[in-house]
């Protein structure tokens, strides 16, 4: 079941579409991953972290990137373009 897509602009789900400019600061509680949002009033993303995989565009399914869970690389590219957008660079160009 596909959950949401990542984009260069943000994450998109069905009904729901955040620009990473959009996502705030990121909690955990036990296994949950909450990326924190105050665009819709749901309050942002929750996920577990496991299981959880991301699936590239040929359709390979990956459960961990790098030796790490897929759930922590989404939770890094949240970081990581947080960070772009506060210094202003826009790398992707």
């Amino acid at each position: 079941m596909e959950l949401f897509k990542i984009k260069p602009e943000g994450i998109f789900c069905a009904g729901a579409n955040y620009a990473w400019s959009d996502l705030g600061s990121i909690s955990t509680i036990n296994d949950t991953i909450w990326i924190h949002s105050e665009k819709y009033s749901s309050g942002g993303l929750r996920f577990k972290e496991h299981p959880f995989y991301l699936i590239d565009p040929f359709g390979e399914r990956f459960d961990y990137i790098h030796g790490y869970r897929a759930a922590w690389c989404l939770v890094n590219r949240v970081m990581y373009e947080q960070q772009l957008a506060e210094s202003g660079k826009d790398l992707l160009v």
